[in-house]
């Protein structure tokens, strides 16, 4: 299969930027177009696969014995990554949006390596957001997993912006985060005209909403606002933040912070982050070891999708020591099958967890997995696995976080069928768990 036969043609949209410029924001305000599907994590596909795959190969001779590279033409070499490209998200938007003809793709350090995305997909649409770098560099220094001076974050966010706006993706646009807040619904009607997608007036509704939910914000500073760093820079942050990136900053307009207009969190906000938290998302784990400093703080939803994430992996793999990083010592464990209801807390619950889950291979395969977000710190997981004879098992998972922290405080198991022991017993919802006793 060659790019221009590819089943993907015209249909992959890249959103990408500097760390902490608003790409999940953006992102979520194009999925709000029916056409669009957002794939739900970032992928980290070409900065830390393609990228380094690209280096192992030469294009001049095929007879070099050039340790750690092999011969292979160019074109075909694209082809490949291209084809490979290609499974991954066509089979993602097959499981989870079949029905839509655009494909969303979010990973901030893509911004960095858009000439390779451009060689792999040149007829994929690069949307780049922008944002003051004084406010990225400023929210990615109060991240823990961020980096530790405000003189790195300023090179981080100048070097990813600069390789972006150098680089030769074919069909390519920026978005600049502080117009964008100023007039999501009119940025976002141009953004749709250029992306070739109609637009109506529920559309445009639906887009307003969007960009009032605040998800995956500071801790300290949770309200939608532009020019949080005006405030919250010391003299020595800006003097770190000039040196190192104060010139392109300048050269991409922005000067003296606007009056910050924010938007305030009512109880219509709350109920959007709900339900922006259905989207989950992959990133590498946040260890949260404490409450917000702001007694105000909304959770974080992207706390609890990157846990439920890599604990269902973790139990898919059968790794029994890794489940142990979910759970504190008070972490209740409720196991309920086909034998009765067992509880359990810390690592003896997470032993009990494991001798009543099925062990992985044997002809097991995953054919459903869904994710339902009831809060910011719990989840539902239904999970059904068919054995080597062609029976499907369901399995549901109950999960909920202890409040600030990325650990469990209750995890409830399910196990179908549920065979009563004996025909006067009846197993009902543990009462560590919410909801209505589970059936088979």
């Amino acid at each position: 299969m060659t790019r221009l036969d590819s089943p993907l043609y015209g249909r992959m949209i890249f959103v990408v930027g500097a760390r902490r410029s608003g790409t999940n924001w953006l992102q979520r305000i194009i999925a709000t177009h029916p056409d669009v599907l957002a794939v739900p994590s970032e992928t980290h596909l070409f900065s830390h696969g393609l990228a380094e795959l690209n280096q192992r190969f030469q294009h001049a001779l095929p007879t070099s014995g050039s340790t750690g590279q092999v011969y292979m033409e160019r074109p075909a070499l694209l082809d490949a990554m291209r084809d490979f490209c290609d499974q991954v998200f066509g089979r993602l938007a097959a499981a989870i949006g079949p029905d839509k003809a655009r494909i969303c793709e979010r990973t901030p350090l893509h911004a960095q390596h858009l000439d390779l995305i451009g060689e792999v997909y040149p007829d994929a649409a690069v949307v780049h957001i922008i944002r003051d770098g004084r406010d990225a560099a400023r929210s990615l220094l109060a991240q823990p997993w961020g980096p530790a001076t405000m003189a790195e974050a300023a090179r981080e966010w100048a070097s990813t912006v600069g390789a972006a706006r150098t680089a030769r993706a074919p069909w390519y646009r920026e978005v600049r985060y502080e117009a964008l807040f100023a007039d999501p619904v009119g940025g976002a009607d141009e953004l749709f005209s250029w992306l070739d997608l109609p637009v109506d007036a529920p559309l445009l509704e639906r887009v307003r909403a969007e960009a009032a939910v605040s998800y995956n914000t500071d801790a300290g500073r949770p309200e939608l606002t532009v020019a949080k760093w005006g405030p919250a820079l010391t003299p020595s942050e800006r003097e770190a933040f000039e040196a190192e990136a104060g010139e392109l900053n300048r050269a991409l307009g922005y000067g003296e912070p606007p009056s910050p207009h924010p938007v305030r969190h009512g109880a219509a906000s709350r109920g959007g982050l709900r339900q922006a938290s259905g989207r989950v998302v992959g990133r590498l784990r946040r260890r949260v070891t404490s409450a917000p400093a702001a007694p105000a703080a909304l959770p974080d939803p992207e706390v609890l999708a990157t846990t439920v994430s890599e604990f269902i992996a973790a139990t898919g793999l059968g790794r029994v020591e890794a489940l142990l990083d979910f759970v504190s010592e008070d972490t209740s464990v409720v196991v309920v099958d086909s034998a009765g209801q067992r509880t359990g807390r810390g690592a003896a619950g997470v032993a009990l967890l494991a001798d009543s889950m099925p062990a992985p291979g044997g002809g097991r395969h995953q054919v459903r997995g869904e994710v339902h977000y009831t809060s910011a710190t719990s989840a539902t997981v239904v999970l059904g696995h068919e054995d080597g004879a062609g029976a499907v098992k369901d399995t549901v998972f109950l999960i909920s976080l202890a409040t600030g922290t990325a650990r469990l405080a209750n995890l409830v198991y399910y196990a179908f069928p549920l065979t009563a022991p004996g025909p006067a017993s009846s197993l009902g919802t543990p009462a560590s768990s919410s909801g209505p006793p589970l059936s088979s």
